[in-house]
Order: structure tokens, then sequence, then C-alpha cells
């Protein structure tokens, strides 16, 4: 029997008796009918999990037992973080969703001269507010213990100068001379950027290879920014990852 995973933004340890509530206690209850005695799957991002069997349930309240701590990890050998500008409607948070089970670090939601989508601070912040939900309940389905982090939004000038001395970086450009494959073996982090339905201007591609990003492509025929972000993560998990 599969059993169902839920996050919980709590410190866990074993043998513990934990309340759960709210959201989480109307999705266990209504969404997945789980009953008393049925064992669930608990982590809190940090790596790890336990077995909770359902102590008891009222409306609205769960209370769990954890058992042993697992040393459970499904974390690629290769870290990634994502660079993505904004997409229009809900493909960003298809992005989310596929980069976390494709087992990205971090995901960084950028503005660029062509990114159409442009969000006041307040709605800006309940966005990745919602990404970083999608994050974590595509780890409850895909496995993964550690959740990747759904940074605020930046400006991608902003964003090309932070990254670490020893990462690879790439940008998806269609017209570059050779694919991922072709590069070198990564010694640390991959840091991968990925622009809009319009393209990075000329400026922004300048500006990125002059700190230190390479331009690297997926084929002959054009993709949307979506799909070449999945496209471009499955490539780098086949070269380097857990993929191959």
């Amino acid at each position: 029997m599969r059993l169902s995973r839920i996050y919980v933004d709590l410190p866990l340890t074993g043998h513990t008796e934990y309340i759960l509530t709210g959201a989480t206690a109307h999705y266990l209850s209504s969404v997945l009918r789980v009953q008393e005695g049925i064992p669930l799957i608990l982590f809190n991002g940090q790596g790890g999990q336990f077995e909770a069997p359902v102590q008891w349930m009222r409306k609205g309240t769960i209370r769990v037992r954890t058992g042993d701590y697992k040393a459970v990890e499904r974390e690629s050998p290769l870290t990634i973080f994502l660079g993505h500008s904004v997409c229009r409607g809900e493909r960003s948070d298809y992005v989310i969703q596929k980069a976390t089970e494709l087992g990205v670090m971090r995901v960084d939601p950028l503005l660029t001269d062509r990114t159409v989508v442009r969000l006041a601070a307040q709605r800006a912040a309940r966005r990745v507010a919602h990404w970083q939900s999608i994050a974590v309940q595509a780890c409850e389905q895909c496995g993964r213990n550690r959740v990747p982090k759904v940074s605020s939004i930046k400006h991608i000038a902003e964003w090309l100068i932070n990254h670490p001395e020893n990462s690879s970086r790439l940008i998806l450009d269609t017209n570059a001379h050779h694919g991922v494959g072709a590069i070198p073996t990564p010694i640390g982090p991959v840091v991968i950027l990925v622009g809009p339905e319009g393209g990075l201007t000329s400026q922004e591609l300048r500006l990125a290879k002059t700190l230190g990003f390479s331009a690297v492509n997926l084929g002959p025929r054009t993709l949307r920014a979506d799909t070449a972000t999945i496209a471009g993560l499955v490539a780098l998990q086949l070269h380097f990852g857990d993929l191959s």
C-alpha cells in the first residue's frame, strides 16, 4: 500500500504525538478520506521522514503519532538552481511543479525586459507563497523530503551577479552552437537561466555571458519557455544527475 505523504511545518521527532488541523486535516479527511489506524508519512522539508499512524480523528482535527526516524533521501547528486522568467497564467505553476519533481534545489522567478507579467509588491509576495505551496505539494507527490526554495521575484540583472564561484552557468538559447551534453562535467552547482517567451534581449545575453554564463541549445525546434525549462532539466539530469 502506498502511504500518503504529508508535509508539516513543524520540528518533527520520533515517538511523539502531533495534532493536525486546518487545511492539512481537511485534506486528509475530505480528500484522502483517511481513517483511524491508517499510517501516513510525515516530513518537514529538512530531510528524512517518519511513519505516523492516525490515532484519532475529530471534526477538523487529526492526531498522529510518529514512529522511528527514517533517513530517506531522494535528492539528486547534481545541485541545480533555476532562474526562470515569470510566465503568464498557470505556466509558472507548471514550471515550479515539474522543476521540483526533477530535483531542482532552488527556483528564482525573474523579471526580464520581455517578461509580460508585472506584479505589485503585495501581489508578488502572494504569488511567491503560492509557488512555494506548489513545491511542497510536488514533494508530497514525488517523494522528496527536502523542499526546494522559491525565492522572491528579482530582476535578471540583480540575479545574474549572485552565484557560487564554482558553479556551471548555462543559458538556454536556440542560437547556441552546442547542447547540454557538450559542457564539461560540473564540479559544483549548475545555474540554468531560461528567458521569457520572446527570449532574452541581446543586452541581457551579453551581460549574462560577461558574468560567466554559457549558451546551450535543446535541438532544432523552438520550444515554449515552460517546455524548454523541463527539457533542459531532464537533459542535465540525464547527463550529470540521477536520470543517467
